[in-house]
């Protein structure tokens, strides 16, 4: 069931109208009904986190007395309330390291799919599901297309590569086969190719900040952290800067622009309704009727924080970033092996960072199997897998191996 979140409809799905029924929600419905009793039980275990997350839903119900458009009120609460229910299923289920570590191998497997593929779409320059003539306009500075695969868009895609590095590193720390960790490097290696030659700046910029995390983690000296963070990141979008990745269209009809005005009309919404919100999923209602700025007949906020504060207000919003905080903390507080504890919080916040240019993250629907995985990660007991290898205690020479 995991696996298939990553999918989203572009293999195999229904149109029910609301939504698409996909394989993932199929076992998540199956699973639902075949081990409710257990999962009741199991929910009790992960209150602590999930509070945030039904606060929010009791919310983003009530605003349908809010909402103008009725329908895309139904479609966000059906993909939030569905993120929940898989947050709950996964996390019970995954309740020891010998799972996670399973778990861990099949998401690594399918991740170096998931690059392969958009290395392929690059080079290729043929899209796998996308039309071939959709991102005809949308070269690079290098005039290679950029990935897609089922993300729907290079955003994404490269947001989603940025979570599978992280997955990869943690195979590698505790994976005894070399050809295998060589293999990860590699795959690592064209993963941060695809990410530049997406041209998502957010996501770029994200892999920069989550990398020196990753690398400063556990250092003492927090002045010279931060400052050799602020000299890399200054240095880093510099060099974006020369080779044309980084520009900002200042032309009132350019990309940029728009984007600005799609949050400067949010902010004009969140005024209106004194920061409540207008109604889940109504944020796009919003823009095409009552936009105060020019967005070029785009709708879309293209901001995961906007979207939250503008649909369902500053309430939500904290009770979001509460939840991604409990989250980090008990990372922190129980999670033993280094290279994993360093993987995750660096990964999530890579993904907070990356989530301010992608479409929309509602429809995202891998972001709460992620959650659930790291909230299992957190809970889990510990075990021994096949290789004795232990979760918690990675032998120095494997991390000495990876070059961490």
């Amino acid at each position: 069931m995991v696996i298939t979140a990553f999918w989203g409809a572009s293999l195999v799905s229904i149109n029910l109208g609301v939504a698409q029924l996909t394989i993932y929600r199929i076992l998540l419905i199956i699973n639902l009904i075949v081990g409710i009793r257990y999962y009741a039980k199991k929910k009790k275990i992960l209150n602590k986190y999930l509070i945030y997350i039904e606060l929010w839903i009791i919310y983003s119900l009530i605003t349908v007395l809010l909402a103008e458009d009725k329908y895309a009120w139904i479609r966000s609460n059906f993909f939030l309330i569905t993120g929940y229910l898989a947050v709950i299923v996964i996390a019970s289920y995954y309740d020891s390291q010998d799972k996670l570590i399973k778990l861990n191998r099949y998401l690594s497997f399918f991740g170096k799919i998931y690059v392969l593929a958009g290395f392929y779409e690059n080079i290729a320059g043929k899209y796998l599901f996308a039309a071939d003539n959709y991102f005809n306009q949308a070269l690079d500075i290098y005039h290679l297309r950029p990935p897609i695969f089922v993300a729907g868009n290079p955003n994404n895609y490269s947001l989603t590569v940025l979570i599978f590095i992280y997955i990869f590193i943690i195979e590698n720390s505790y994976t005894q086969n070399r050809v295998k960790r060589v293999l990860n490097l590699v795959i690592i290696a064209i993963s941060i190719y695809l990410i530049i030659i997406s041209g998502s700046r957010a996501v770029i910029i994200a892999g920069l900040i989550s990398s020196f995390i990753f690398e400063s983690f556990g250092i003492r000296n927090k002045i010279f952290v931060w400052s050799a963070f602020a000299f890399v990141l200054l240095l880093s979008i510099r060099a974006l800067f020369h080779f044309g990745i980084l520009e900002f269209n200042a032309d009132i009809f350019g990309s940029d622009m728009v984007r600005l005005n799609l949050i400067r009309n949010g902010f004009v919404f969140l005024k209106r309704t004194l920061f409540i919100g207008v109604g889940s999923g109504n944020a796009e209602y919003w823009v095409s009727h009552y936009a105060k700025y020019y967005t070029g007949g785009i709708t879309n906020l293209h901001n995961w924080w906007m979207e939250i504060l503008v649909t369902n207000g500053i309430i939500s919003l904290t009770l979001y970033i509460i939840f991604l905080v409990k989250i980090i903390e008990g990372l922190i507080s129980n999670v033993e092996n280094k290279i994993v504890l360093k993987s995750y919080i660096s990964s999530i916040i890579g993904f907070m960072i990356g989530s301010i240019t992608v479409s929309s993250n509602m429809q995202t629907e891998w972001q709460w199997v992620y959650y659930a995985i790291l909230i299992a990660t957190i809970r889990a007991k510990p075990g021994k897998y096949s290789n004795q290898i232990r979760f918690e205690n990675v032998s120095r020479l494997e991390e000495d191996d990876f070059g961490v």
